[in-house]
């Protein structure tokens, strides 16, 4: 058949990466080129025309993660609302309301880089930043960059706050803090169910006068110490 010569059917389920969506396109266009025997210019046209539905169909597929998550569980929830409710969650934790994570964790859930001495589950997490906010009174996180895709939020801010309060068995410095910190969060259904993250620990330590370049600093006045420029003897 004519559809078969010029691969029109695999073609245009290859481009879009869903033959759901576009079966009866497919189907539909080959039975005119078998049928009524189009010519060159005709099959094209029906070709874009096929190409354009695709378009449409593979973007409207894109915009929800309904159907199977990365773990192959079925969710509901699509990037733009896992996004807003990460949104939200970091909301809570810059308006110090712990108590209502809850609502936006699981109860399994599992931090894959916890801080230190941090418990398993979301009560690990509520007494992780209680103490947290017992250094940092003001205690805030604000977002720069976020991004969704499926069921996963990655996320990159800054934590900012003054030390005015005892810090991990340490006394409190009042100095300020603005470290940079990544998260990736996976969200099942609205809820937070494992997170991976790193924070700038050496950038937050040198803030505090406790890092390796606090010496060098204190030797210079609370200033880096300049570095000599090239120059004639």
């Amino acid at each position: 058949m004519i559809a078969q010569q010029f691969g029109f059917r695999d073609e245009v389920l290859y481009y879009c990466g869903s033959p759901h969506a576009l079966r009866c396109v497919a189907i539909s266009s080959t039975y005119f080129i078998t049928t009524y025997h189009m010519s060159m210019k005709q099959i094209l046209c029906a070709s874009l025309l096929a190409i354009v539905f695709a378009g449409t169909g593979c973007k409207n597929q894109s915009a929800t993660t309904s159907g199977t998550d990365t773990t192959g569980a079925k969710t509901t929830s699509s990037a733009e609302d896992n996004k807003k409710r990460t949104a939200e969650f970091y909301a809570l934790m810059s308006s110090h309301q712990f108590d209502k994570l809850d609502a936006y964790m699981t109860t399994d859930f599992v931090d894959h880089d916890p801080d230190p001495g941090q418990g398993p589950g979301v009560a690990g997490v509520k007494k992780s930043f209680q103490e947290l906010l017992v250094g940092f009174p003001d205690f805030a996180f604000k977002t720069d960059d976020m991004i969704a895709e499926g069921d996963l939020v990655a996320t990159r801010g800054h934590v900012t706050g003054t030390n005015s309060g005892a810090f991990m068995g340490m006394p409190a410095t009042g100095k300020k803090i603005n470290v940079e910190i990544i998260d990736w969060i996976r969200i099942k259904d609205g809820k937070a169910v494992e997170r991976w993250g790193l924070l700038n620990t050496p950038m937050m330590m040198d803030q505090l006068g406790m890092g390796p370049h606090a010496d060098a600093e204190a030797k210079a006045g609370g200033k880096p110490e300049a570095t000599a420029k090239p120059g004639k003897n």
